[in-house]
């Protein structure tokens, strides 16, 4: 999904400043791209937020991220590890909203989700 396509929250960067962000994580075994949705950006163009429906994706938890960076988009692939029965699958809907950060500022690049 690109960042084009729907409106983003823009905040002040000091205001989540001691939100955790995702860790960088390579791919493994087990390991499963999740689909989210691209919901914010800081205002200094260095942090994005999105939203992940765990449920729907049966993800059991989140490991990390991985973001390329190029001159045109960002790629984030949030990476989680998904129930493998149904015994394990949850209930009620359940969302996490998860930040990573970049090296360069946004500036107008596409933000590509690689699970879509």
């Amino acid at each position: 999904m690109s960042s084009h396509q729907q409106k983003i929250r823009v905040v002040p960067a000091s205001s989540v400043r001691d939100i955790r962000r995702l860790m960088p994580v390579a791919r493994a075994k087990g390991l499963t791209a999740l689909r989210w949705n691209f919901v914010g950006r800081t205002d200094d163009d260095l942090s994005l937020a999105f939203i992940v429906d765990l449920s729907r994706q049966r993800v059991s938890s989140v490991a990390g991220a991985q973001v390329t960076e190029d001159g045109d988009s960002v790629t984030v692939a949030i990476l989680g590890f998904c129930a493998t029965s149904d015994s394990d699958r949850v209930a009620s809907a359940r969302y996490g909203e998860y930040m990573v950060n970049l090296v360069s500022p946004l500036a107008g690049r596409a933000v590509l989700n690689p699970a879509t």
